[in-house]
């Protein structure tokens, strides 16, 4: 269900390169790049009730810089942000209270960006120096497109275009990422059995987090699918031409 590369477990972080930068830092942020409406948010309330910890971002989503040297933006609330926050949305709405503590000096961190699908390296919360670890949140092109055409009311480029971007962006992490664990997970997965998905992450995200199985059942019952694998996934294949599904599969099939 989860896929982990470079990670060696005699180092703590995973690897050399992951324990050096967080003795130079003192902490270790996690990178969650992932392209828009693809479940990063959904996933992240998740992992937050598990954690009992906010996660963060490179935006604002209703928080605030809660330390200059990170650069991160954290919600203040101990109910955590609303989902439409962290979506970008301005409007706090009323959601399931997470109970969350923020981060200590030396607490991990969970970050997301859209990074590079969303040019982001302007962004001071984007520090490789002081990310020990990628989480990568992959989903079918399809449903991915679909999603970002929702996302951009439909003012957005045609899939033949948007192909190249999604790519690029996997490609990206799964290229550039060596020296660092890289976990990769997949929305359908998380869809189909996210108790199994956030444990296998969280045993090999690095130590720092505080969970149990009791915890993730209770993220899970809070934050967890509301809908069946059938309506939130493959719904945009009906839509799609088949000519446009045998050229993906062709040219973007594992």
């Amino acid at each position: 269900l989860v896929d982990v590369y470079n990670y060696d477990s005699k180092f703590s972080h995973g690897s050399k390169l992951a324990d050096e930068r967080f003795k130079e830092n003192g902490y270790c942020k996690i990178h969650m790049p992932s392209i828009p409406r693809t479940g990063s948010t959904w996933f992240r309330t998740m992992f937050e009730v598990a954690t009992g910890r906010p996660s963060s971002s490179i935006w604002s989503e209703g928080g605030k810089i809660i330390d200059e040297k990170r650069r991160i933006f954290y919600s203040h609330d101990p109910c955590g942000a609303s989902p439409d926050e962290m979506e970008g949305g301005s409007k706090r709405r009323d959601h399931a209270c997470r109970n969350l503590t923020l981060p200590s000096q030396n607490d991990p961190i969970l970050m997301k960006s859209h990074t590079p699908f969303y040019p982001s390296f302007d962004r001071k919360g984007v520090d490789p120096s002081a990310t020990c670890a990628i989480l990568l949140l992959a989903r079918n092109p399809i449903d991915s497109y679909s999603g970002w055409t929702r996302y951009m009311n439909s003012k957005v480029e045609a899939m033949v275009d948007f192909l190249p971007r999604w790519s690029g962006h996997m490609m990206h992490w799964m290229i550039d990422t060596v020296d660092i664990p890289l976990i990769i997970f997949r929305y359908e997965d998380l869809l189909l059995r996210p108790e199994e998905v956030l444990e296998e992450i969280l045993k090999v995200i690095g130590p720092g987090w505080n969970w149990s199985k009791d915890s993730i059942q209770r993220a899970v019952k809070a934050y967890g699918p509301k809908e069946s694998f059938d309506n939130k996934c493959g719904k945009a294949f009906k839509k799609t031409p088949l000519n446009e599904i045998e050229m993906i599969r062709i040219n973007y099939s594992g």
